[in-house]
């Protein structure tokens, strides 16, 4: 069966519009719809830590912004929290041996106390393509006597106008432990 020339064309009129409108829905459902327009980032955190001298250690934190989007990120803002988990603070303490929850009302973590923080304006300073990371890094001296810590990252989401919108990660990373070694001089006590 063979289709004439005219024919052909009266069925191409009929297909391209359907084709258009077609073309036009999956447009609006991969751009609107899947949200492709907006940046898409995963937030990781790398630490190390060394012990400075006796008193104090030196934690390295790098904040990782991965795009996992397809669109340009350039942050503007972002911030690191350490907090002190281990020894447990005195007021948190007191509340652990009450048997009372240490959580607040209408809260779902406890609240430890900062002991630093770090902020970065980050105008026009960073960009990251699509399917590649960058990594903001900050050193802090803290006492050696803490043995856990509390991280909590924030990175803005540039797009959107309220400020608390981003990405997060909260972490408890235990530091490395550095006992002083007795040096065994031969002697006899």
């Amino acid at each position: 069966m063979m289709i004439d020339i005219k024919t052909a064309v009266e069925i191409g009129k009929l297909i391209s519009p359907i084709a258009v409108i077609t073309a036009a829905i999956w447009g609006y459902v991969k751009y609107f719809r899947q949200r492709l327009k907006y940046p898409h980032a995963d937030i990781d955190l790398s630490i190390d830590d060394v012990l400075v001298n006796s008193n104090k250690r030196l934690v390295h934190v790098g904040i990782i912004i991965k795009n996992c989007g397809n669109t340009l990120i350039s942050p503007e803002y972002a911030e690191l929290r350490l907090r002190q988990v281990i020894p447990v603070p005195c007021d948190i303490e007191d509340i652990i041996k009450n048997d009372t929850d240490p959580v607040p009302d209408g809260k779902a973590e406890i609240t430890w106390p900062m002991i630093i923080g770090r902020e970065w304006n980050l105008r026009g300073e960073l960009e990251i393509e699509p399917g590649e990371s960058d990594t903001l890094h900050s050193d802090f001296i803290i006492d050696n006597e803490i043995s856990t810590i509390q991280l909590y990252s924030f990175v803005k989401n540039p797009v959107k106008k309220k400020p608390d919108l981003g990405w997060t990660k909260t972490i408890l990373f235990s530091l490395s432990i550095h006992k002083k070694e007795e040096v065994d001089d031969g002697k006899k006590s």
